[in-house]
């Protein structure tokens, strides 16, 4: 039989290992989201990588230095490449 402070111990683990893959399942889930071309605005309404491309396109990302921070490193590769495409470049 296990002592009080042994059955604790094994409790903890367990809730620790429940919330890590609770932690990893929402960074996979994310990450699919993501890799699907699309991201979500404040209002919960998705964007495609397309409808940003042609948001930047139109101008309404600014350019150069200010255009990567207002997309951020991951979107701003995501949404230049897709440009680039439909530009032909």
């Amino acid at each position: 039989m296990s002592s009080p402070c042994e059955a604790v111990g094994h409790f903890l683990i367990g809730c620790c290992l429940w919330v890590w893959s609770l932690v990893t399942l929402s960074v996979l889930a994310t990450l699919v989201h993501l890799s699907q071309g699309e991201r979500q605005e404040g209002d919960g309404k998705c964007v495609s990588i397309a409808e940003m491309a042609q948001e930047v396109l139109d101008g309404k990302w600014g350019n150069g230095e200010e255009r990567k921070q207002k997309l951020g490193t991951w979107f701003y590769d995501l949404v230049q490449g897709e440009v680039n495409r439909i530009l032909g470049v």
